[in-house]
């Protein structure tokens, strides 16, 4: 296999990388590195081609075209949802443009699939729990909008060419490589609040719940989707834990891990909670497991424990 991962220093590209490594693909990695690190490669792999370049960049379409890829796993863009409230044309242009003409060079070179990363996002406010790929889409941010649209754009050039598209729309991924700034995920906050020692606030009465699932397995499921025959032109699948937990649980247990490693329990405190901020959020992975056979093979403890493990190098 040939295959682009654009994003691919980054927390979830990398780890795709690696698992296309593993298994004697050839790789063109493109990425900015404004939030990829050069760490997460592997330079000394003769098969990793690595072009420094912002995904909307015409150079990137040539060096795709002299590539020829038979795969292209879509992990670039802007992810920052207060970004898109501030900049909505920004993040149309990073996220929605960037796509299409992806998406048409891609068409153009014959690619075999196209795998995105979607979001929970553009589900909005869950109507029942755990969420299938049939609800009901209410996107709260120009970044779920975004997300939105370029889902529709994949369905088009699934419709309308050989090439089969893939929507993975993620529950809360965590893991090693996650980086604790910006809006990341609680667990990386923790454990990076966790190495320095510092407090960590929880917002509001920390009930809310969330489905967690760790970045290894959503790499093995864009390899399944990748490998996968028989399956329609297009495909949308949650990909997600489906095992619902508070954020006071969650932060218990990752306290209880720390401890095993020798680290001092953290300062917790509560803040005010974030409006609008989801009350429930869980989905369904049942298509994707009925589809390809993925199942998340990875307990929250096991993710905690490796995640723990890495921030504390």
């Amino acid at each position: 296999m040939k295959a682009v991962v654009t994003g691919g220093a980054g927390f979830i590209g990398s780890h795709i990388v690696d698992l296309l490594l593993e298994n004697d693909s050839e790789i063109l990695v493109i990425d900015n590195f404004s939030s990829g690190k050069k760490e997460h490669l592997d330079f000394t792999q003769k098969k990793l081609h690595v072009l420094e370049a912002d995904i909307s960049h015409s150079v990137c379409i040539r060096e795709i075209e002299k590539f020829q890829p038979d795969m292209v796993f879509h992990y670039a863009g802007q992810i920052s949802v207060g970004y898109s409230v501030r900049e909505p044309q920004g993040d149309a242009q990073q996220n929605i443009m960037a796509t299409l003409k992806l998406l048409e060079a891609s068409k153009g070179l014959q690619v075999q699939k196209f795998i995105m990363a979607s979001s929970a996002a553009v589900y909005g406010d869950q109507l029942y729990y755990p969420t299938t790929e049939e609800h009901t889409q209410f996107p709260h941010s120009p970044y779920a909008i975004s997300k939105k649209c370029c889902e529709t754009y994949l369905e088009y050039y699934g419709r309308n060419s050989n090439m089969q598209t893939f929507a993975l729309r993620f529950s809360n991924v965590y893991g090693p490589r996650q980086n604790a700034g910006g809006e990341s995920g609680v667990i990386a906050i923790f454990f990076d609040r966790l190495q320095a020692q510092n407090s960590f606030t929880i917002n509001g009465d920390g009930l809310q719940t969330r489905d967690f699932v760790f970045v290894e397995d959503v790499a093995r499921a864009n390899w399944m989707c990748a490998t996968a025959e028989n399956l329609t032109n297009y495909n949308c699948f949650n990909v997600s834990g489906a095992q619902e937990i508070s954020i006071v649980k969650l932060v218990s247990l990752a306290q209880d891990i720390a401890k095993k490693h020798g680290f001092t329990s953290l300062k917790i405190a509560h803040g005010e909670a974030l409006a609008g901020e989801l009350r429930r959020s869980s989905l369904s992975y049942k298509n994707i497991y009925h589809s390809v056979g993925w199942a998340p093979k990875t307990t929250l403890a096991e993710g905690l424990e490796k995640t723990c493990l890495y921030f504390a190098k």
